[in-house]
Parts: structure tokens; sequence; C-alpha cells
């Protein structure tokens, strides 16, 4: 069985951007409290920089998901939402693989439908990328896009 999760390096990269952004914006705040003034700054601080992080941290953690592939199945698991999902293969209305070149090297992602459900991996991103297309190929290369 596959199975696919993100990777540690993205996860820690977004997670310390988060950290700094909350920081910023902390700092901001902690700077208007003890002065009283407004100054142009401040509000970039608090009214740019905390509504990302905390918008960037919601979607991290609502977009954080585990798959499992094998045996004609497919399992979605997204621990933050509860949320529990099995299809086979048969549930696949069709699959692609977009490529976009960014300067020296490219970007791909992988994108499932399955029923309503539409689920996208990334190579950066997710781990097992690479044997989850194989599989895709080996099992489902009829409904390829």
């Amino acid at each position: 069985m596959i199975v696919s999760r993100p990777k540690s390096s993205a996860l820690f990269a977004l997670t310390v951007f988060i950290i700094i952004a909350l920081s910023i914006a902390y700092a901001g705040m902690q700077n208007v409290l003890l002065s009283g003034e407004w100054k142009w700054y401040n509000y970039i601080a608090l009214y740019f920089f905390g509504p990302m992080a905390f918008v960037l941290a919601v979607r991290m953690l609502v977009n954080f998901k585990v798959i499992k592939i094998g045996k004609d199945r497919i399992e979605l698991w997204y621990p933050f939402r509860l949320l529990k999902k099995k299809y086979t293969v048969k549930d696949i209305s069709l699959w692609k693989e977009n490529t976009v070149k960014t300067g020296k090297s490219k970007f791909r992602e992988l994108e499932i439908r399955l029923g309503k459900r539409k689920v996208k991996l990334s190579h950066q991103e997710n781990s097992s990328y690479d044997q989850i297309l194989s599989y895709l190929h080996r099992k489902a290369k009829n409904k390829k896009e």
C-alpha cells in the first residue's frame, strides 16, 4: 500500500513562516500598546501579517491529508477535519498531471477526481508522488485526461 502525506520539510517551512508573521504582528501590537501611537508600520504588522498568518495556519490544518492507495482502493484521511473517505479505483472519474516550468525546475501537480471530490498532490509537498503516479498509470490509464 502506498502512503502519501505532506513532507516534513514543507510543513516546517510553512510553520516557520507562520511563526515569523505572528511575531511581526505581535511586535506591532506591543509597540502600539506601549507607545500609544499608531505608525504606518503598525498597520502593516497588525492588519497584514496577523490575518495572513491566521489564514495560512487554518488552511494548512484543513488541507492536511494522508492518502493510502493500493489493492484497487483509495483512502483519504483528513485528521483535522475528522473525515475519512474510502473509494475504489473505479470511482476515479479522471486524473491528470499538470506540469509548469518554473525557472530551473518543474512544478508537477497530480489532480484526481473522485466523483465530486477533487484531490491534488504536488511533487514538492507530498511524499510518494512518483509511486502514486505510476500506480495510476497501471490501474487507471483509461481515465487519464
